[in-house]
């Protein structure tokens, strides 16, 4: 499994709109990438969102890079107006996976 985790700086006032094309950016890349999901997290720092998203391989994220559809495109760029910046801050692959629901169901093995 790999994990791809985002740091999204997004302007003041946005935060709604961000969360809601973030939300729909996630789910395109789902349905069309191959993608198992993605996790949106608020910090303490104001307008700053932390991001982790999972890939059955880093392969797969790789080819994220590679457009395929212009609706994701057009999706991502509207995102994109709503941030200063956005940041890949980590490539990582799960080495260890004990994530479970609290009544101990495996989330993630």
């Amino acid at each position: 499994m790999f994990v791809a985790l985002y740091e999204f700086q997004v302007r003041s006032g946005c935060e709604a709109d961000f969360e809601i094309a973030w939300q729909s950016v996630t789910d395109m890349i789902f349905d069309l990438r191959g993608s198992w999901g993605s996790r949106l997290h608020t910090t303490e720092a104001p307008g700053v969102y932390v991001a982790y998203a999972q890939w059955p391989s880093a392969e797969a994220f790789d080819e994220l890079e590679t457009p395929v559809s212009p609706g994701l495109v057009a999706k991502i760029e509207h995102m994109r107006a709503m941030t200063d910046s956005i940041r890949l801050v980590y490539r990582m692959t799960v080495c260890e996976d004990r994530l479970q629901t609290s009544d101990g169901r495996s989330i993630g093995r």
